[in-house]
């Protein structure tokens, strides 16, 4: 899971020239994780550990900005936005339809929410009591399936609680079908310009 890091101050030994102070740690930015590190300065420069802890201290908050685990649903929202819903991962129409889903629906009743407190049967209730179509419904649950699997993919959680989440994408009633008399007595009703075709 990503956390707050400290990363490693290690002297290391030049062939020529002073020690130096070298700081490591690991960038998570891109989802994958690189070990990075940064010289501080020869031990001329900062002779005890004491003064090289002093000289990475900045450095250490900003590294860790962009590693801050979301904890609310709001937050991981935003994150997921950033990441996953852009124009190199997903066609502009699956941008926009998710985007309307997230910001009027999901963001609403959920941002709020830590993330721990989610629950799987109060999102299945949630979702049965909005007056929807079934297959909304269903798309709204998929959406935030796939939000929750983007924190489990950057290890802030061990489990998605909408797996579990049933919403039937059933329709709500059964499609009218004509029958070939129904269909040809409404062909008769039509224009002549138009049966042409």
């Amino acid at each position: 899971m990503s956390r707050f890091q400290q990363g490693s101050l290690l002297k290391q030994k030049r062939k020529s020239g002073p020690d130096v102070w070298v700081f490591r740690w690991y960038d998570e930015t891109s989802g994958k994780r690189t070990c990075k590190k940064r010289n501080l300065g020869t031990v001329k420069d900062l002779p005890s550990r004491r003064d090289a802890e002093q000289a990475v201290a900045d450095f250490r908050a900003n590294i860790n900005v962009e590693v801050r685990v979301p904890f609310t649903v709001s937050e991981l929202i935003a994150h997921y936005r950033k990441h996953e819903l852009t124009e190199n991962k997903k066609a502009f129409a699956t941008i926009a339809s998710t985007s309307i889903y997230l910001t009027n629906h999901i963001a609403p009743k959920w941002g709020e929410k830590w993330l721990s407190d989610v629950r799987t049967v109060e999102v299945e209730e949630w979702l049965h009591s909005l007056q929807y179509a079934p297959a909304t419904r269903s798309k709204i649950r998929n959406i935030m399936s796939a939000v929750f699997n983007h924190a489990i993919r950057y290890e802030w959680m061990l489990r998605n609680p909408i797996t579990k989440v049933r919403a039937s994408s059933m329709r709500l009633r059964e499609p009218d079908v004509l029958t070939p008399a129904e269909f040809a007595a409404l062909v008769d009703e039509l224009p002549l310009r138009v049966k042409r075709w």
